[in-house]
């Protein structure tokens, strides 16, 4: 428990400190859920949900994503428990999320992929974009 309490808070750190996050104003800040576009339909979804503040806060990861993960994995346990499942292959891993869709949009693989290295990267003190990319992965292998 103490490593999934350190990895989920290094996790936290480096969502925060995202370099290509929209700039935002003061008037446009709400505490925990100004990434959330205002126009969006599940504002008020996302806005009461930790779990789909999360999705939304990996860089890239749409509120419409956000919400076909949370339909099919309604709390970051029952995600992280099929992420740690020894009997599925990292590849599996990775596509996992791939044909979830909402909106008549697929998540696709590059989604996918992107949250399963977010959210299962091995060193929580590196940056959210170079995990994205493969190289927290890829270096302790």
């Amino acid at each position: 428990e103490a490593e999934l309490a350190e990895h989920i808070v290094g996790l936290t750190i480096n969502l925060a400190k995202c370099r290509f996050r929209k700039k935002l104003s003061p008037l446009s800040v709400y505490a925990n859920g100004g990434n959330v576009p205002k126009d969006c339909v599940d504002r008020d979804l996302i806005m009461k949900n930790t779990w789909l503040k999360a999705l939304v806060s990996i860089p890239k990861v749409q509120p419409r994503f956000a919400i076909a993960i949370f339909k099919k994995y309604p709390t970051m346990k029952s995600l992280l428990s099929v992420y740690f499942d020894p009997t599925k292959s990292v590849h599996e891993k990775e596509f996992l999320l791939k044909d979830l869709t909402m909106e008549g949009l697929r998540l696709g693989e590059i989604c996918s992929k992107r949250v399963y290295r977010v959210l299962m990267a091995h060193n929580g003190n590196i940056k959210t974009d170079d995990v994205e990319n493969g190289a927290d992965y890829f270096t302790n292998q």
